[in-house]
């Protein structure tokens, strides 16, 4: 169930009569776009600190490091952004066999330059959105318009909606996991030695989180957790010990309809494959393209030189989607085997920094970038297949 947020202010900013272009409010409460502040607040040569209102005349105070850091007003409808690359600003001309739909701008804070998009999840009512800098989930429609937004007490990173329809999400900078309810959020487990980073509900309703150990004085591999909690946060197991080695596992998909989960670990650059039923496990290494590597403890392990799993999805054939910063989308089976490579001729490709992946309803893949806050729709056409390589 999502808090649905009623805004009682105009649409549009009082002085350029524009929709907003990030608003922000002053003490007095009226809301203005940042740059017509800047506009106003030059040409009238403001005081020490202080604004008059544009409105109400009222002298506002304005914080130590300028007006880019007044609240910003969340409430208020703002501006569509151009459906253009950021880099060059030219209108994106794309082809090729994922076809790009549309391309946005997640709305971020505008007085610095965090743009990190955590996380991406299809969920019933939409796309969840976890941006960086804003207490907000933000709840979008296929077109990648904003249509709720969720408030959080924290940061959040990861979110999942659980088979009841509420949503479960982790807050590793304050090593806890929240529960939302009926537009309120509410502890569900707190995490004393990992932090949590993603996070999945299972059929039989237990809760599967994954993310780094705290105590990180040991520099060699191993340092990941996948800890299980029964619905009502009772730790039952850690199970990372059972499926081999974990360094940074951060992303978690899971086929509910097969009972297979996939996890992606950050550092040691793979996929494990696990499934719920038997017990199996498979690792994706991104092809065939591996080295041997010494650890620090003299044994050889296998790590991967080109592919990067930063986000995964499944999809409704039972395959599941892994996207990487190199520029493809590799679609893996339930065994772990590479059946095929996503393309596109998208500059930028699907995302450059720390992309991530989710797989809509209606069959349109998102994909962001955090290097701009974007996120990118793509149709799947076709694909490149890699299975002779």
């Amino acid at each position: 169930m999502y808090l649905k947020l009623q805004m009682e202010e105009s649409d549009n900013c009082p002085i350029c009569l524009e929709r907003f272009s990030a608003p922000k409010i002053l003490d007095c409460r009226h809301t203005f776009c940042m740059s017509c502040l800047k506009c106003y607040s030059d040409e009238i040569g403001p005081k020490q600190h202080k604004l008059s209102c544009p409105l109400c005349r009222t002298e506002c105070k304005i914080p130590n490091d300028g007006l880019s850091h007044l609240v910003t007003n969340y409430f208020v409808s703002i501006s569509e952004s151009d459906k253009c690359c950021l880099n060059c600003k030219n209108r994106l001309k794309v082809f090729g066999s994922c076809k790009l739909e549309t391309h946005f701008v997640v709305e971020s804070p505008q007085e610095n330059d965090c743009h990190i998009i955590y996380s991406i999840l299809a969920s019933t009512g939409g796309v969840l959105v976890v941006p960086s800098g804003i207490p907000f989930i933000l709840l979008m429609n296929q077109y990648g318009k904003t249509i709720d937004k969720i408030y959080t007490p924290y940061q959040c990173v990861g979110i999942y909606e659980t088979n009841e329809g509420d949503l479960i999400g982790t807050f590793p900078f304050k090593r806890t996991i929240l529960s939302y309810k009926f537009g309120v959020w509410s502890a569900f487990v707190t995490c004393p030695d990992y932090f949590p980073v993603d996070i999945v509900q299972l059929t039989n309703g237990n809760i599967l989180t994954c993310g780094q150990k705290l105590d990180m004085s040991f520099s060699g591999f191993g340092q990941g957790c996948l800890q299980l909690y029964s619905s009502f946060g009772e730790p039952l197991r850690t199970v990372d010990r059972q499926y081999g080695v974990f360094d940074f596992p951060h992303k978690i998909a899971y086929d509910k309809e097969h009972g297979i989960i996939a996890i992606a670990d950050h550092k040691n650059h793979t996929v494990t494959i696990l499934h719920e039923n038997d017990g199996h496990y498979a690792i994706y290494k991104g092809g065939n393209q591996t080295v041997t590597q010494m650890s620090t403890s003299s044994v050889q392990t296998e790590r991967q030189i080109c592919f990067h799993a930063s986000g995964i999805c499944s999809s409704s054939d039972g395959n599941f989607i892994v996207c990487t910063p190199e520029g493809h989308l590799h679609i893996i089976n339930k065994f772990g085997e590479l059946i095929a490579l996503g393309t596109t001729d998208c500059e930028e490709s699907f995302g450059i920094f720390v992309p991530d992946i989710a797989l809509d309803n209606h069959g349109v893949i998102w994909c962001s970038d955090s290097l701009y806050g974007t996120i990118k729709t793509f149709k799947l056409e076709k694909f490149a297949n890699n299975l002779d390589n």
